[in-house]
């Protein structure tokens, strides 16, 4: 659905907020949360050597239950200050929970 623009996000540097302006000017809908729900992702095999770890954050849109989770990585000695800091993301995949009308 909004794939190439999302694609365009991938890779950079942004905060949160950033991310989630972003999202809500592609999407045309508001976030219930500006910085989303944000979880540790945590690797069946850790890496002890990465400076970095891997999160993920869900930004809800005000719009029928679908929602946006944001994976991005960030320095593991910032990890209490995450909503201020700029992150890298790695991957945004749009979840509908819409119904969408049968063909």
């Amino acid at each position: 659905m909004y794939e190439p623009e999302f694609h365009e996000l991938e890779g950079k540097q942004m905060t949160l907020k950033q991310v989630g302006e972003a999202i809500e000017k592609i999407s045309g809908y508001q976030l219930e949360q500006p910085t989303g729900q944000i979880k540790r992702i945590v690797a069946q095999k850790p890496n002890f050597e990465s400076e970095t770890d891997t999160f993920q954050a869900t930004y809800k849109l005000n719009h029928l239950g679908d929602f946006v989770d944001v994976t991005f990585t960030a320095p593991k000695n910032d990890r209490d200050r995450i909503n201020e800091i700029q992150v890298t993301i790695q991957l945004i995949t749009y979840i509908t929970r819409s119904k969408l009308p049968q063909a």
